[in-house]
């Protein structure tokens, strides 16, 4: 039961991150995370390319904000997870 708390509760702070971050740039005009470079770098990593010097002059690809925006998704329902397993324990 813990994991579907979990995923819950990282889901929805990771939303609430994103909603936040967005707030702010509307209002304060502050810089929103990239996640299109995030996609770029694991479509590099999938072909076996670790390291980018500068990762912004890199050419973009296909799909890259799409595949970015599911990994900080995924890290997010992670920690969740982990957030919900130690809320078991103690």
């Amino acid at each position: 039961m813990f994991i579907l708390e979990g995923i819950f509760a990282g889901f929805i702070a990771t939303l609430l991150f994103d909603l936040y971050q967005f707030s702010l740039s509307y209002a304060y005009n502050i810089n929103k995370s990239r996640w299109d470079l995030v996609g770029r770098y694991f479509l590099g990593v999938s072909r076996g390319v670790y390291l980018q010097e500068n990762i912004e002059n890199e050419s973009s690809e296909k799909n890259e904000l799409k595949i970015g925006y599911s990994i900080h998704y995924i890290i997010g329902i992670i920690y969740g997870i982990i957030y919900a397993s130690l809320n078991t324990l103690f």
